[in-house]
């Protein structure tokens, strides 16, 4: 099985906000819904909207249609790998 690599975007440090430990953001609780779309493309919409840097190699690939409601993002990351036997590190 192979792995995709996760790796936290540390917030800029001349933000005033209290800074979020990137590896809570898995436990972020979130809807997300996704219909026929590449997988490597999914990846990146919540690379982007979650602040999180994934690096996806060449076995990342094929389509998913996904319908996640209320559900953690780790678990979204999880599941939506999983059906294309995949799974991801944290590093960092």
């Amino acid at each position: 099985m192979g792995a995709v690599p996760i790796f936290p975007i540390f917030d800029a440090p001349d933000k005033k906000e209290e800074p979020i430990d990137p590896k809570e953001r898995l436990n972020e609780i979130v809807s997300i819904s996704f219909k026929d779309m590449d997988l490597k493309e999914a990846l990146s919409v919540i690379s982007e909207n979650y602040n999180l840097n994934i690096l996806a190699g060449d076995e990342t690939k094929g389509m998913v249609t996904i319908n996640f409601k209320d559900v953690p993002l780790g678990d979204v990351l999880t599941q939506m790998l999983k059906i294309k036997k995949l799974t991801y590190k944290w590093e960092g």
